[in-house]
């Protein structure tokens, strides 16, 4: 067996994060879900996972709205609905990048322009640096690429160990 490098002729495809297997992992049966993708990466890139949330949230939550106009708002526009909370905010501020970033992958795996009938915004900002969807986001890593270095260094060396990392492996 031979491994062959082969070239993608899109930019969002290519690497772990746009796997049709880790992008399934991390919907829901019916729908993706940009909160699991985002708290995934975090955890499995770069090795920094979210907090455990303050407070429960369902994304179906009728709150003061009709049912018409929450189901008129896209998966996105719910959640920064939810974000605009401050007990929220802190967490949502560091998961929703990368897990919108992955907006364009359905539940599967497979490439998608739209939402129902509302166009994918698979924009955001990572390390001061704009982006709009997979493959913008590579980019924005490539650019300031320490955190996925550490990440990656840190899973290679707890499993070297073969146990996790403490504060006073941090030197090494």
């Amino acid at each position: 067996q031979y491994w062959v490098r082969c070239e993608l002729p899109d930019r969002n495809r290519g690497g772990v994060m746009t796997m049709a297997g880790p992008l399934t992992l991390t919907s829901l049966p019916f729908r993706t879900s940009p909160i699991k993708r985002g708290a995934w990466l975090l955890e499995t890139v770069f090795n920094r996972p979210p907090a455990e949330p303050k407070v429960a949230f369902v994304l179906d939550d009728k709150s003061d709205s009709d049912d018409s106009e929450v189901a008129s708002l896209s998966i996105r526009q719910r959640f920064e609905k939810h974000r605009t909370d401050p007990n929220c905010y802190s967490c949502h501020s560091r998961i929703d990048p990368p897990g919108f970033s992955l907006e364009s992958f359905d539940a599967i795996g497979a490439w998608r322009s739209h939402e129902g009938s509302q166009p994918v915004d698979a924009s955001g900002e990572w390390n001061d640096q704009a982006f709009d969807g997979p493959a913008g986001f590579k980019a924005a890593l490539r650019a300031s690429d320490r955190e996925f270095v550490r990440g990656l260094t840190e899973h290679l060396m707890s499993y070297a160990l073969g146990r996790q990392l403490e504060h006073y492996d941090m030197p090494a």
